[in-house]
């Protein structure tokens, strides 16, 4: 991924059940209890962990959902890196603002991501 290419614009949201939200931050919690959405985008493929730059694209994506599930902003960078940090040895990559019809996104390596938000980190 070129780093022209990491442009990002926040909050973005992702869908989540079972979570806490940080009475300090605001943020929710990244602890073992939280649920996030992680939808398959091609029937038999693999999961992949779903955000969405819009938070009507994300309620939207939730409506659909077979269980409850919330849409959590996800307010910064550093909250986004941790996440991200937290969910790449489960979710190799990530979907982003999944169509909820068409069930169409920009797919992203996870661990790519991680780097480039690194990148983006060490600017002046």
């Amino acid at each position: 991924m070129e780093r022209s290419e990491f442009i990002w614009t926040f909050p973005c949201f992702i869908l989540a059940s079972n979570y806490t939200i940080d009475r300090e931050t605001g943020g929710i919690l990244l602890d073992e209890h939280i649920r996030l959405v992680a939808p398959e985008v091609t029937p038999g493929g693999k999961q992949r962990l779903a955000i969405f730059t819009d938070q009507y694209l994300a309620e939207d994506y939730a409506d659909i959902c077979s269980q409850r599930v919330d849409p959590i902003p996800i307010l910064n960078r550093t909250e986004l890196k941790k996440l991200l940090n937290r969910a790449v040895e489960v979710y190799h990559e990530l979907v982003i603002d999944l169509n909820p019809q068409t069930r169409l996104g920009r797919v992203f390596d996870t661990a790519s991501l991680i780097q480039a938000i690194e990148l983006e980190e060490g600017r002046p």
